[in-house]
């Protein structure tokens, strides 16, 4: 389970506003799934997310307006047996 549920992220940063593609690869069962998906800051608030039900796909389309330029900045996803799993939005070789 190493790697497991690293959230995958796609930027669109094209329209007015900045959307975020956030996935995790697998498959999910009734006993093991994604509880939610979402962004937090550096104090760990959320400023977006999105509770999923068990079998949905781990799969969601989150709006910040901007995307904070911060690489404390992360997204998350919390899997009902494995706990929290993050990845910055920004990495820091980036800035």
């Amino acid at each position: 389970i190493k790697d497991a549920h690293i959230p995958i992220i796609k930027l669109n940063r094209k329209s007015r506003e900045d959307n975020i593609e956030i996935s995790v690869k697998g498959e999910f069962t009734e006993q093991h799934y994604i509880e939610r998906i979402g962004i937090m800051d550096e104090n760990k608030q959320d400023l977006a997310g999105m509770s999923l039900k068990k079998l949905q796909k781990a799969t969601v389309t989150l709006t910040l307006d901007p995307i904070p330029d911060n690489p404390n900045v992360k997204v998350y996803v919390k899997c009902n047996l494995h706990d929290l799993w993050t990845k910055p939005i920004i990495p820091t070789s980036e800035k």
